[in-house]
């Protein structure tokens, strides 16, 4: 990468800030003892977490406006009240398994509830508890002999049983790793991807999304 642009020798107060990497060449977004409030991704040459398998937390919004950000490996934390805000074409990409950006909240039956933005939108009538949210940009394999979209979740709900619950899985067509858009349908995985089961599903490729309601249970879609 060409810069690391924050050199952070002591404490990086970031209350009520806004830090925008807006360069005109790729970027790297700087981890090195900074929580950010709000984070904003406004580089048409993309910008990458400049420390490989690193890891930070933005408490407010992290905004892709233009420009995609590469995980490197790494693992973005949004705090209970932050949020992710996406434009189209503008996503968290990433080849490396282990990245991911995630969240933990407490929800009580969510009614079309897209957790922080990520873009797993949940619907049921029971209380889930403290459920993570963990969305990766990384393609699974053995799907039916085919791989995935560059996209999945890892739902992990406290109470997890007798659910009956709705997903709305969003995407963005930046993902789809050629796939046939109208072809796409859900897949369910209970051991982190080692093997899955075809649930199908509603596909809109005019909103980018597939439901599938029905869910007993969560895990890795």
């Amino acid at each position: 990468l060409n810069s690391n642009p924050i050199t952070n020798n002591g404490t990086f107060i970031t209350t009520a800030s806004t830090i925008e990497y807006n360069g005109s060449a790729y970027q790297g977004v700087s981890t090195g003892n900074i929580d950010y409030r709000n984070l904003r991704i406004n580089n048409p040459e993309g910008v990458s977490v400049y420390s490989f398998f690193s890891s930070f937390t933005v408490t407010d919004t992290l905004s892709l406006i233009l420009g995609d950000l590469e995980l490197n490996g790494s693992t973005i934390t949004l705090s209970p009240t932050g949020y992710l805000v996406e434009t189209s074409g503008n996503t968290i990409v990433g080849s490396h398994p282990s990245g991911n950006i995630t969240t933990t909240r407490i929800i009580n039956s969510p009614s079309n509830l897209n957790i922080g933005g990520l873009g797993a939108i949940l619907t049921t009538s029971s209380n889930l508890g403290s459920t993570v949210i963990r969305r990766s940009p990384s393609v699974q394999n053995n799907l039916n002999g085919s791989s995935s979209i560059k996209r999945y979740f890892d739902i992990i709900p406290t109470n997890n049983s007798g659910l009956n619950a709705t997903l709305t899985f969003k995407y963005d067509d930046s993902e789809l790793n050629n796939r046939p858009e109208g072809s796409l349908q859900l897949f369910r995985s209970t051991n982190s991807g080692s093997s899955w089961t075809l649930r199908g599903g509603l596909i809109n490729t005019s909103t980018n999304e597939i439901t599938l309601s029905g869910i007993d249970a969560f895990s890795r879609w």
